[in-house]
């Protein structure tokens, strides 16, 4: 019998600039498609001219309605996930916290000053982990970015594949 090997699980440096990566490929991505819907459009609606034909009229009275719905669904899921991240600060704090707090009560018993004491040995050691905190910051508005662009990017990119593809059928 023959028993299957796997390797042991490695564990990765975290990579600072990743998400930030991330959001900046679908920006690109997100313009491009941007571009060649408003070329198709701007033609349409030169080609259209004062009087435009009932599909004419239908297409832009969609691109209107579509930017209000992207808008708000990108507002939507930026506000879910700055609420969603809170929490996930709130606990990098509260991991420092309980790195101290079992000293509180025999502080407590000593006095005023070994508080004061207690609490400085805290913030040292929230300072010495600010990097944890600061880079979950910068994630986490990477992350709130690009959830905040992921309806628009949707929307964008699949306007230029259906434009692209009504423009290059009426050839």
């Amino acid at each position: 019998m023959h028993t299957l090997y796997t390797m042991p699980a490695r564990t990765r440096a975290p990579v600072p600039t990743l998400p930030w990566v991330s959001l900046a490929v679908t920006g690109m991505q997100m313009w491009s498609a941007a571009a060649v819907v408003i070329q198709q459009r701007v033609t349409r609606m030169v080609l259209a001219g004062p009087n435009p034909n009932a599909r004419d009229r239908r297409e832009f009275q969609r691109m209107g309605i579509e930017k209000l719905e992207a808008a708000a669904e990108s507002a939507n899921a930026m506000a879910w996930h700055s609420a969603a991240s809170v929490p996930q600060a709130g606990m990098l704090v509260m991991q420092q916290w309980v790195r101290v707090a079992p000293n509180v009560f025999e502080a407590a018993l000593q006095g005023p000053a070994a508080l004061f004491a207690l609490q400085g040995a805290w913030w040292q050691s929230l300072m010495r982990n600010y990097s944890a905190l600061g880079s979950h910051h910068l994630d986490t508005a990477a992350t709130v970015a690009r959830h905040g662009m992921h309806p628009l990017h949707r929307r964008v990119t699949a306007n230029a594949r259906r434009l692209s593809a009504i423009s290059s059928r009426s050839r």
